[in-house]
């Protein structure tokens, strides 16, 4: 029901989350020129989430693999 490949992959997405957010909020910085980066709030609170998330289906994995080795 909850392969563990996908647990990688939910933390990857959290990485590249945190660089398209970061992107995303100095990409008119760049485009005119200016030398000063901004992190914005999504840059942290997102791939956050999306680590929490990631925390929250390894315990759902682990807690099945637990549930099948009852039966």
């Amino acid at each position: 029901m909850f392969p563990k490949s996908n647990i990688p992959v939910i933390r990857w997405t959290a990485l590249v989350a945190a660089l398209l957010a970061f992107v995303h909020s100095n990409y008119d910085a760049v485009v005119k020129g200016e030398s000063e980066l901004m992190l914005d709030s999504n840059t942290i609170l997102i791939p956050l989430i999306v680590l929490l998330f990631a925390g929250l289906y390894k315990m759902a994995y682990l807690a099945a693999k637990d549930s099948q080795l009852a039966i």
